[in-house]
């Protein structure tokens, strides 16, 4: 499950092959099929991206939208 502290929205995976947690030893974790991905450090500009309309948890959203789960509006 992902979820946004500041808006208290949660998503839970809808797929399960694509919603869990992956990480390599090139970049921090990412969760489900790039609906989150972090680079180091985590504060860094650009070092955290969000895709919409992915398998694994299907966050709404459309260019030009607000992200659901990071409040950015959504660029592509």
């Amino acid at each position: 499950m992902l979820f946004n502290l500041s808006s208290k929205y949660s998503v839970k995976a809808r797929d399960n092959d694509w919603g869990g947690i992956y990480c390599r030893s090139i970049r921090g974790p990412s969760f489900g099929d790039c609906e989150l991905v972090t680079f180091e450090p985590f504060l860094g500009k650009d070092n955290v991206y969000s895709y919409v309309e992915r398998d694994g948890y299907m966050i709404p959203g459309k260019v030009g939208d607000t992200n659901p789960l990071t409040g950015d509006i959504i660029a592509k």
